[in-house]
């Protein structure tokens, strides 16, 4: 037997957790708005003092059930253990014209080739079809082999039942497989969720960061000198470069559709993705070449002193922007 559900199509945007971006067609899907999304978290960089670590610390600005309920989705979390249980319950809930979003460990994922049997964390994904015959689901997720770009593709019933199993393991209190259904319309309100993410980067603790990211810029001028240290910690400072510069991405493209004036913290995002860049560039080549060049280690200290300075600009900047007096029109939304 082969089924699916119609209408869902490929969604694309600014890059944003794995997650929120599978959620993204089933929303489209379902005729709802999208642009709260984009608010749901905040991202900052930050310093855990204790193990000298450089952090992209992301929290959420509010629940993402409460926002699915406000526009008439329902998430029904659900951990079936067992290969015939996973099954049964996706193909059932296809049967019922409902959507899926699976977490599954990439480890088992064979379309993935640069994880599969390599390396395990989490993925996940909209699951929107089945064929019986082929023993594949049809799924939305990037095309890791050519070019990264989202598309419709299959995921055999093995890679996803291995997958969800893994993460049930290694969390057994994880519900891998949440269900998605139409329960009332859509009483989203965007002034309300401005209104959240506004008061929730006045607080302080985000001045806390910012003191504790120029902290961190004073110890990585003091280790510069220590090609060991350099060599040990820059794949994880290349990693979490690398998720705040998405984060300051997705801000700069998708805050224009919300506000009427953002060109002031699109500036702020354009110098702090420019700089960050550079950065992550020198984390890049010192980490995975294993190459310690002292004048490219001193090069990035002082581009992460002007990081912070840009950091102190756009935070002013956002606090500016996202106001109820700057959204723009409720109709101008999707």
């Amino acid at each position: 037997m082969r089924r699916q559900v119609e209408n869902v199509e490929v969604y694309t945007s600014p890059r944003m957790d794995c997650y929120r971006y599978a959620l993204l067609p089933i929303m489209k899907h379902y005729n709802r708005k999208i642009d709260p999304l984009y608010l749901q978290t905040y991202t900052t960089l930050d310093y855990d003092h204790h193990t000298n670590h450089l952090i992209a610390s992301t929290e959420n600005v509010f629940d993402l059930s409460m926002y699915m309920q406000d526009i008439g989705l329902t998430i029904t979390y659900a951990a079936p253990a067992g290969r015939d249980n996973i099954l049964s319950l996706i193909r059932r809930t296809i049967d019922n014209q409902d959507l899926v979003v699976c977490m599954i460990d990439v480890f088992y994922y064979s379309g993935f080739p640069g994880t599969y049997h390599k390396n395990h964390t989490g993925h996940a994904f909209p699951v929107f079809g089945y064929d019986d015959t082929k023993e594949q689901f049809e799924i939305i997720d990037n095309n890791y082999i050519e070019s990264f770009a989202r598309c419709k593709r299959q995921i055999s019933y093995e890679d996803l039942v291995n997958g969800v199993t893994s993460v049930l393991d290694k969390l057994p209190d994880a519900s891998p497989v949440h269900i998605i259904s139409e329960t009332h319309d859509s009483t989203c309100s965007v002034k309300k969720y401005v209104s959240l993410y506004s008061a929730f980067i006045h607080d302080s603790r985000f001045l806390l960061c910012l003191q504790n990211f120029k902290s961190f810029c004073n110890y990585f001028r003091l280790s510069i000198n220590s090609p060991d240290k350099m060599l040990q910690e820059s794949d994880r400072y290349y990693i979490q470069l690398n998720q705040f510069i998405n984060s300051r991405i997705l801000e700069y493209y998708s805050f224009s559709s919300l506000f009427q004036s953002v060109s002031a913290l699109q500036s702020a995002d354009e110098q702090i993705i420019e700089l960050a860049n550079l950065v992550r560039a020198i984390f890049y080549k010192t980490a995975y070449a294993k190459e310690y060049r002292l004048h490219s280690c001193e090069k990035c200290a002082s581009y992460l002193e002007q990081l912070y300075i840009l950091e102190q600009q756009h935070l002013q900047a956002l606090m500016d922007c996202v106001t109820v007096q700057n959204i723009k029109q409720e109709d101008d939304y999707e």
